[in-house]
């Protein structure tokens, strides 16, 4: 017959054993001692503070090093893809300023052509935001979207002779009237004027007709589709739509209108509800040409009709933002708030 030890016995062995337990764990935590058998003491706080500590330091440092440099954006489109075809042999522009200017080309080609591979598709959320369905309706009309999302590319890639920007960054009458103005093109001449708002960094925080580096959109991917609208290089294939060859495929083609500003009245647009009349008395713009005559007197403007949104160069751009935006970001690039 087994004989049975006391249950008292068994609970002085298991608090012995943990005893031992709790004291080897204290010992390592202490670092009293160390693998090679030599006394830790001050010495080793010392020397794990100063060696293990400031190398796992740098090694961190090194590590948000690299992360930065991994996770940094950059154009898809290849430098030696594009031409940059300075009126003089720099357009007077600094080093800095080329080198800002040149890689925000490269993402707006990357942003027309992330447009064109969507253009005209049945889930092109943006496309049937900013077309009303009379036009997408229309046999060949996704087909003209693309074309100008392809000439986009084309012309900013600079290496048509007769079809390229003219790049300069000298302050015209146009950058020194408003400093709000952060780049404009000369049609005749397809001449890409950067005002030093366009450089400004200060300008990625406004809102109001300013513009964003596109690297601080990438980085953030926070924005919302009015804030991709005003992406630098948003803005620079919006300029390339005020030429005949980009809008309308050739020398006697249509340039792209300004018809509706900002994101509310873009979006009024396709609806047939933007009156640009009153657009134009609420922000003071009276002296602009008329877009969309009023029936009862033509000399001003009144409601547009939804079909405008064929020639309004933002009609295009919006999708563009949204677009490549969403892409980039994974994730859907939603309406400001109350738009």
């Amino acid at each position: 017959m087994a004989v049975r030890r006391p249950l008292s016995l068994w609970a002085f062995l298991l608090f012995l054993l943990f005893a031992l337990i709790v004291s080897g764990s204290n010992i390592v935590e202490r670092g009293d001692i160390n693998t090679d058998g030599s006394s830790s003491g001050s010495s080793s706080g010392s020397s794990s503070g100063s060696s293990s500590g400031s190398s796992s330091g740098s090694k961190d440092e090194n590590k948000d090093d690299k992360k930065d440099e991994c996770t940094m954006p950059t154009p898809d489109t290849p430098a030696s893809q594009v031409k940059y075809n300075y009126i003089s042999s720099s357009g007077d522009c600094t080093d800095d300023q080329k080198k800002l200017l040149e890689e925000e080309i490269r993402f707006a080609i990357d942003m027309a052509k992330a447009g064109r591979n969507k253009a005209g598709l049945s889930v092109n959320y943006y496309y049937r935001l900013f077309f009303p369905r009379s036009l997408r309706s229309e046999s060949g009309f996704s087909t003209d979207v693309r074309n100008v999302y392809d000439r986009i590319v084309e012309f900013l890639s600079g290496h048509d002779p007769d079809n390229h920007p003219r790049l300069t960054c000298v302050q015209s009458e146009k950058c020194k009237k408003s400093s709000r103005t952060p780049i404009h093109m000369n049609p005749r001449y397809k001449t890409l004027t950067f005002c030093n708002r366009f450089f400004d960094p200060d300008s990625i925080y406004v809102t109001d007709r300013g513009t964003f580096s596109t690297v601080e959109e990438l980085l953030s991917c926070q924005m919302s589709l009015k804030q991709a609208h005003f992406s630098r290089a948003s803005v620079l294939c919006h300029e390339s739509t005020h030429t005949r060859y980009v809008f309308g495929g050739g020398p006697k083609g249509k340039m792209g209108l300004d018809i509706a500003y900002g994101i509310v009245q873009n979006l009024q647009l396709p609806k047939g509800t933007y009156n640009r009349g009153q657009w134009k008395k609420d922000e003071k713009q009276e002296s602009m040409p008329v877009r969309c005559p009023d029936p009862k007197d033509k000399t001003k403007d009144g409601i547009c009709d939804e079909k405008k949104s064929k020639d309004n160069s933002d009609s295009y751009i919006f999708p563009l933002a949204g677009i490549y935006f969403s892409e980039k970001c994974h994730r859907l690039i939603q309406l400001p708030r109350g738009s």
